[in-house]
């Protein structure tokens, strides 16, 4: 079984890294092959299996609905005024001759109406609960002429999707880090007993949010001075970010502040597992409110509790494995950090939940069990 994949990129961002994962533990039966328009460096060498090809920039002309807030339709637009390369693509698709081809988020969808009959087709529903209401709209109605079948990620996803005809099924994203110890063996911990670490992972730009801990800092600087929090915002700029949000803008709002003693910006870093369990919890800001990204997955796999922002408590259960606040409320995350940051038993506790969550649900084998079975039926 043939099984061709297109996504975004694969070295920077969740969903083609939760894809990878996934592909990477499929039964001998079934050849994976990614099409991408950036290169694997790290993943390649991780992910034996799976064949990458890479095409050019103009091979996915799309946005990701994330990060930006261009509406759907503007996407279809940018089909139209790229048709030489969408062509390109397209042949490409063909020449691979899948049995099955996976779209790995909304922004691929527009590949549906151009392939072959006999191909099926299965969507990863990953952006639909950052859609307006009229994009849903426009999605689901494409998604019922060209789609065979919908993976979503959360029970959230599906019911948002309710109005679509063809089948949904819930395969949550897997993390290679869970074990079947009850907790991580490697349990680091903070140089210094008395600090609390807290750690933000992903791409830098302002829909991530980042922002918001500078703020927090600026208002309550004595209280995260006087509990000794430090913030560390592992990652970098992606293609999205501009010069007004990026990276180097927080930092220099941060020296400009005199705030280098609690904010620290280590860059991206490839072992984040490690990283993460130098932290005592992890921390989420996206101005959205998503609690259930990359970071998420990979900090319960950790044994570490998450705070982040929205009201989706499929992951992040509060008081169970973390806890929720409102989308861009500095004052609601200021109150559960300092909360946490004073009671280390607390995370410890929400920590040890978080991981046998992670163990009961994010195992890659599985969960590439389910996509597989999704997969043969066709």
């Amino acid at each position: 079984m043939r099984v061709c994949c297109i996504t975004r990129t694969v070295n920077t961002g969740g969903a083609g890294k939760s894809l990878q994962i996934l592909l990477n533990r499929m039964p001998e039966s079934v050849e994976p092959i990614i099409l991408t328009r950036s290169k694997s460096y790290v993943y390649r060498r991780l992910h034996k299996r799976i064949r990458y090809v890479t095409t050019s920039s103009g091979f996915y002309p799309f946005h990701y609905l994330g990060e930006t807030r261009d509406p759907l339709w503007l996407n279809y637009l940018a089909w139209i005024g790229r048709s030489a390369f969408v062509f390109k693509a397209v042949c490409l698709i063909r020449r691979l001759s899948p049995d099955i081809v996976v779209l790995n988020g909304f922004q691929a969808l527009w590949y549906a109406p151009f392939l072959s009959e006999k191909v099926k087709v299965v969507l990863y529903a990953r952006e639909i609960l950052n859609m307006s209401k009229r994009d849903s709209v426009f999605a689901v109605k494409n998604i019922d002429r060209y789609v065979d079948h919908v993976i979503c990620i959360t029970e959230n996803h599906r019911d948002h999707l309710h109005g679509i005809k063809c089948p949904r099924s819930i395969v949550y994203n897997a993390d290679e880090t869970v074990l079947s110890e009850p907790l991580p063996k490697k349990t680091l911990s903070s140089e210094n007993k008395n600090e609390v670490n807290v750690g933000v992972f992903g791409t830098i730009h302002h829909v991530k949010g980042q922002f918001l801990i500078l703020d927090l800092v600026g208002k309550y600087r004595e209280k995260v001075e006087a509990l000794k929090i430090k913030f560390f915002i592992f990652g970098g700029n992606s293609g999205l970010t501009t010069r007004h949000d990026g990276r180097e803008q927080l930092m220099r709002r941060v020296v400009k502040n005199g705030w280098q003693e609690f904010i620290k910006f280590p860059g991206w870093v490839n072992d984040a597992s490690t990283a993460m369990q130098r932290m005592n919890f992890i921390l989420r800001t996206d101005i959205v409110g998503c609690p259930w990204g990359r970071d998420v997955i990979e900090a319960m796999s950790n044994g570490r509790a998450v705070v982040a922002p929205g009201e989706s408590q499929v992951f992040i259960k509060p008081g169970l494995t973390g806890f929720l606040f409102p989308p861009g409320d500095v004052e609601k995350m200021a109150e559960v950090i300092f909360d946490l940051a004073s009671k280390p038993e607390k995370c410890t506790r929400l920590g040890k939940s978080a991981y046998l969550f992670a163990q009961e649900n994010f195992d890659p084998k599985r969960n590439a069990l389910k996509v597989f079975d999704i997969l043969r039926n066709f």
